[in-house]
């Protein structure tokens, strides 16, 4: 059986020192690799093509004519122990090509059948670098090259590995390099806050230094000439008071004059509903005329009839 087999592939007897892979003999598929006898089941259920006469299973990219079927399903074989023996993973994918997968590479291929002149061939992807077609020729069968075509897909996998490590490594240093940009300007933007908070810190503090001596320059002149001083007392007290609101050393802060110069419209407006104990039911835009009147969040809840105010 085995004689005729080989004698019927025209591949001549198979041996240890031909660098092309070896095929199989026989076609029964309790001895074939588990993806050739699924390869051979989807080969016999599948129906031919009316106008051309070639089965396609949709199952490792296979279209061959009916009588090729063993010849096919005996390169699958081939081809899966060999990929097996190199580490691959052979199967097919969703698009119905045959796909050979080892770590995160995959490379494809198909298996094609010129109806008229009956050359078999095995096509890679367009996609891939070098060879890409594999096909019976005058004197030799496609069976004799499936070295050559193994070793093909292997190095197209090295090469795809070897790129994915570059780029993973580049995406790495670069990720590193965006992390370290990133901690950098972190670090800078908070020496800028720091700064900054500096500033307005020794603004206010030398604001609160003037407005002190202002204030005693007042004192000193209104108890050397009393009621004809030129300022009065008041204005030193007003001037000690805007002086504390602007020192950033005073913690305990006076409360917000009634000019309201000092308090913007948000905290305002919050300190009003906050009195009134009300969370709702008033419009900002109303409150904003009152904050436009120079009133006090205390003045406001206090002397405001709000339901009318808004009514």
């Amino acid at each position: 059986m085995a004689d005729e087999v080989v004698a019927w592939m025209n591949i001549g007897p198979i041996t240890t020192s031909s660098p092309s892979v070896a095929v199989p003999q026989v076609l029964v598929p309790e001895m074939l690799h588990p993806t050739a006898a699924l390869t051979l089941a989807c080969l016999r259920k599948a129906k031919p093509d009316r106008k051309r006469d070639i089965v396609a299973p949709g199952y490792l990219g296979i279209h061959v004519l009916p009588d090729s079927i063993e010849r096919t399903v005996l390169l699958v074989d081939a081809l899966a122990r060999e990929f097996e023996r190199a580490g691959c993973v052979f199967g097919s994918d969703a698009t119905g090509r045959a796909v050979v997968a080892r770590d995160k590479e995959m490379a494809s291929f198909v298996f094609r059948e010129d109806p008229i002149t009956g050359r078999l061939s095995l096509i890679r992807d367009a996609h891939c670098r070098g060879r890409k077609t594999w096909s019976d020729g005058v004197k030799t069968r496609v069976e004799k090259h499936l070295g050559t075509f193994v070793a093909s897909i292997e190095a197209s996998l090295a090469k795809l590995r070897e790129e994915r490590i570059r780029r993973e490594e580049r995406q790495a240093f670069n990720a590193r390099l965006s992390r370290r940009h990133d901690e950098r300007k972190e670090k800078a933007d908070a020496k800028r806050a720091s700064e900054k908070l500096s500033w307005r810190a020794l603004i206010g503090w030398e604001k609160a230094m003037r407005l002190r001596c202002f204030a005693a320059a007042v004192e000193a002149a209104a108890a050397t000439d009393g009621d004809s001083a030129p300022l009065p007392k008041l204005v030193a007290a007003d001037a000690r008071a805007l002086a504390d609101r602007f020192d950033p050393l005073v913690l305990d802060k006076p409360p917000e004059v009634a000019t309201m110069d000092y308090i913007n419209f948000q905290e305002w407006y919050a300190r009003a509903i906050a009195l009134l104990g009300k969370s709702d039911g008033y419009k900002k835009y109303g409150a904003k005329r009152l904050y436009e009147l120079r009133m006090t969040p205390e003045e406001a809840a206090s002397e405001i009839d709000w339901e009318a105010f808004w009514g």
